[in-house]
């Protein structure tokens, strides 16, 4: 007992692991948990079930939470620089739609056409300061300066080189971004157009417009997001992180400055970029973002950087709260197991003891564990089984009494047995020759049955024969009546079919007559129209040279008069013609249909005929099967007989065979009967040993 409570759940669990790991056997290790106390085995389960998946999944929840957070102010940064990013391009927009109004003002049209440069110096300063331009510059219709903001009484400077005047002059609105020494620079241009519509609307100046992205505007990035800013412009760095009065200045800049990878990143990508750089002894995450001009090529790149000791410092926090959590729920796991486990432990300890009293002997013991548990529920099952091992001894201990009166008795009773097993080994011996002759006997009859059944069978196999050449030669001739009647229906068809064509002819015929009245009328027609141009021809003779032309269509309407008359001849013999093909058709058809009707009557009674044989045929077929069904018959009641005889013979060979075997038996049985004795003495004296055991019992 002592060696299992020395054997820890933690340990049994250590020497498992390390069975696997060493790729050893496991179930050799899992063997050994049957000398492992229930308690500790209890805990074991615990600390595999609830404590290491709790541990997991406040692992797992803790780095959850870190990456979440991470990634939030990942999310942040990204924002934050998207944000910056919209100002630049806020500052283009605004560029543009500034020029585009200041090109529109009357006031600076009517400076440019006069040239006045006072004028246009005041107008310009007073409305850069209004709507917060950097610069402003506005060059007149030769192209020469009028006015700049930075340098108000300056003029008559050549702007004709300057590619953003070149794009004004040229009637296009333009915006780009360049980098600078001291930043980066959005300039949009807008021509000035002339507002005379008599002399046409022309270019009489162009106005540009400029807001710088430099330090202030790293600055006030800054100031609104509260992280670190930085702008670089080619191998200028501008950062809220880097005093140009600090003596590290250069190795603060050395440690700004991005790497090759990173630019070959943002070069292919154009797109945000993230990493984690040390500057000054301090982890930021720094965002990246290049800025591009009208042609997609990097003029600069803008990044924001965060501190990363918030980051880590949440992420700590997160971390020490889970794992706080965790190890106060796996305290109380441990708690909670130890009680529950000793409260199931000790009363199984106390049925132990109880165990062993009933060992002893003592089988009115009842043991005192109450409850409504398993293990309650086990006490009581102890109970009912201390109470049931009490009437098993006392059922046995009846029957080990009733077992020696009734050994005794029995042993009078199987010398009875002996003496009448004696007198079964000679009426079996009787028994045995009388079946002996009976199989001999039932054996002659079988073969004269047998002969008589094979001639049965002949005559049935003949008759069967038979048939089936009737049968055959029925086929045939039902088939020939079948071709016959098809042949009649046929011809009966095609006799109306000739009829048909019969009617259809004579429809063809009463056609053609309509046909040649429609001829004699048309002959007619022609006359009259030959008889018309006749006349017409006389006329025109008369009119002199005022009918010739009347006269030629007359002899043409004569001309195709008489080919009327021609064709109308052809169609008068084709028609007579047809008429007496017809007739002779109709001869032939009739004919024909005659021909076919007597055809049909001979077909019709040949397919009678046919009928009659296939009677005759099914006449004979019955007698044959009456005689077939009768021999078969006979055949059937022989092989009856045959199997009547041979099952005879069977049970009287049966009979010799039991015969024999019960005179066997019965010898056996006389010997069995002397050794049963032999073994009843034995059992009546192991029947007193068991009295003496049973009397030990307290029940």
């Amino acid at each position: 007992m002592n060696r299992l409570n020395n054997t820890s759940p933690f340990n049994l669990l250590k020497s498992t692991l390390i069975g696997f790991r060493k790729n050893k056997r496991p179930y050799q290790k899992l063997s050994k948990l049957s000398n492992v106390s229930i308690r500790n085995k209890i805990i074991s389960i615990v600390i595999i079930a609830v404590l290491i998946p709790m541990g997991m999944s406040t692992y797992i929840s803790g780095k959850t939470v870190a990456d979440k957070i991470e990634n939030e102010a990942k999310a942040r940064l990204f924002d934050t620089l998207d944000s910056s990013i919209f100002y630049i391009e806020d500052y283009q927009k605004r560029a543009k739609d500034n020029a585009s109004i200041l090109s529109n003002a009357a006031e600076l049209r009517q400076y440019c056409t006069d040239g006045d440069n006072l004028k246009a110096s005041q107008f310009l300063v007073q409305l850069s300061s209004e709507i917060e331009l950097d610069f402003a510059m506005v060059a007149d219709k030769d192209k020469k300066l009028l006015s700049r903001t930075d340098q108000p009484m300056r003029s008559g400077d050549d702007l004709s080189n300057d590619y953003m005047i070149k794009s004004g002059f040229a009637g296009f609105r333009n915006t780009i971004i360049y980098p600078t020494a001291n930043g980066m620079t959005i300039q949009s241009v807008s021509p000035i157009k002339s507002s005379t519509a008599a002399t046409g609307v022309q270019t009489i100046g162009a106005i540009i417009i400029q807001y710088n992205i430099d330090r202030h505007f790293v600055e006030s990035i800054k100031e609104m997001n509260g992280m670190e800013t930085a702008l670089y412009v080619g191998d200028s760095i501008i950062s809220t992180l880097v005093d140009e009065k600090d003596p590290n200045l250069s190795e603060i800049k050395s440690e700004l400055r991005i790497s090759s990878d990173m630019q070959d990143r943002l070069a292919k990508s154009k797109e945000q970029q993230i990493e984690t750089k040390k500057i000054e002894g301090k982890l930021y995450s720094v965002a990246y973002k290049p800025i591009c001009n009208n042609k997609s090529e990097i003029v600069g790149i803008l990044s924001i950087a965060m501190p990363q000791d918030e980051i880590v410092t949440a992420k700590k926090n997160v971390q020490i709260y889970i794992f706080m959590i965790g190890l106060a729920g796996i305290l109380f796991a441990i708690l909670f197991t130890a009680l529950t486990s000793k409260s199931i432990v000790n009363p199984i300890r106390k049925l132990v003891s109880d165990t062993k009293v009933i060992a002893e002997g003592n089988l009115i013991y009842k043991s005192d564990i109450n409850g409504k548990d398993e293990v309650g529920r086990l006490a009581s099952e102890f109970n009912a089984m201390a109470d049931s091992l009490r009437n098993l001894i006392l059922q046995v201990r009846h029957t080990v009494d009733t077992s020696t009166s009734s050994s005794k008795t029995l042993t009078l009773y199987i010398k009875d047995v002996r003496e009448i097993s004696h007198k079964v080994e000679a009426i079996s011996e009787s028994i045995k020759q009388g079946s002996q002759e009976q199989f001999e006997y039932l054996n002659q009859t079988k073969s004269e049955i047998t002969n008589v059944s094979i001639s049965a069978t002949e005559i049935s196999s003949q008759t069967e024969e038979i048939v089936r050449h009737t049968n055959t030669a029925k086929q045939v001739v039902e088939k020939e009546a079948n071709s016959l009647k098809e042949l009649a229906n046929s011809m009966y068809f095609t006799r109306d079919t000739i009829m048909n064509m019969t009617n259809k002819i004579a429809d063809f015929k009463l056609n053609l007559q309509q046909v040649r009245k429609a001829v004699g009328i048309i002959t007619a027609i022609a006359a009259q129209t030959k008889l018309l141009a006749l006349n017409a021809a006389i006329e025109a003779a008369r009119a002199g040279d005022a009918g010739k032309g009347f006269g030629v269509v007359a002899e043409e309407v004569r001309k195709l008069s008489d080919e009327s008359n021609n064709s109308i001849a052809i169609i008068n013999g084709i028609i007579k013609a047809l008429f007496t093909e017809m007739e002779a058709t109709i001869n032939v058809v009739k004919e024909s249909a005659s021909n076919f009707e007597r055809c049909s009557t001979i077909a019709n009674s040949t397919e009678k005929s046919f009928g009659d044989i296939v009677h005759t045929i099914n006449e004979v077929n019955s007698m044959i099967s009456d005689i077939s069904g009768k021999a078969g018959m006979q055949a059937a009641n022989t092989d009856k007989i045959s199997n009547i005889i041979r099952d005879a013979s069977i049970i009287s060979q049966d009979s010799f065979s039991q015969s024999e075997l019960m005179h066997e038996g019965a010898l056996k049985q006389s010997r069995q009967l002397v050794k049963l004795i032999e073994e009843l003495d034995m059992l009546t004296g192991d029947i007193g040993k068991t009295h003496s055991v049973m009397e030990k019992f307290n029940v």
